[in-house]
């Protein structure tokens, strides 16, 4: 399962960076660039507590720009809110937490995507939501080392799309990309905590034009 979640996670990625966004009041707007991308995931569940597990680190670099290095993923488990009592059945719910962040950070990616390395030193958010009491938390850890270690593990892939939306008259947008990618697997490391991951290493390229 996890390495059909993470082909469809790491091909989704690489498109949903074609979208740009049209300045307020500009009748023209035109964009176009490219990016480097090393990503993986991993995802776990332990029968014994009924908790399932996920996570997902990405290094991005556009064109020209620095390198930026994200982590996101998060946990849930049933709990429960008040036990059986008599003809009373438990009620449960769900413990659920999210953690994110993100930073400055660095990328690099061997020849014909054959290996991918990224690292950063970031601050980590954790969200907590208990079902049963509606008790929201949030924490920061700061400086939390990151890093993912990719190894491709399968043939180059392409894909190429387009995407428009037109109201006659008012207004014409358009968007193309294309990306070339290959499977990968690793590790990533939170902290110092390891995970086997399955993941991407590939180049995104986009163009848009809008007008109206």
């Amino acid at each position: 399962m996890l390495r059909k979640f993470g082909l469809f996670l790491a091909a989704s990625a690489l498109l949903l960076t074609v979208a740009a966004p049209v300045s307020a009041g500009q009748s023209t707007y035109n964009s176009s660039g490219s990016a480097l991308t090393a990503q993986g995931g991993w995802d776990s569940f332990d029968e014994a507590t009924g908790s399932y597990e996920y996570g997902w680190v990405s290094g991005w670099q556009a064109q020209g720009e620095p390198a930026f290095v994200e982590f996101y993923g998060g946990s849930f488990r049933e709990i429960v809110c008040t036990p059986a009592h008599g003809n009373q059945p438990a009620t449960t719910s769900y413990l659920e937490t999210f953690r994110y962040g993100g930073g400055p950070g660095s990328l690099s990616i061997g020849r014909v995507y054959s290996v991918a390395s990224a690292s950063a030193t970031i601050d980590i958010w954790t969200d907590t939501y208990n079902g049963c009491t509606g008790e929201y938390t949030s924490s920061i850890a700061e400086g939390v080392a990151v890093a993912l270690e990719l190894s491709g593990s399968g043939d180059l892939i392409k894909e190429t799309g387009t995407w428009s939306f037109k109201i006659p008259g008012q207004y014409n947008s358009h968007s193309r990309y294309s990306s070339t990618y290959r499977p990968a697997t690793g590790t990533a490391s939170l902290a110092g905590e390891a995970h086997d991951v399955y993941g991407a290493i590939g180049k995104v390229s986009w163009s848009d034009h809008s007008n109206g």
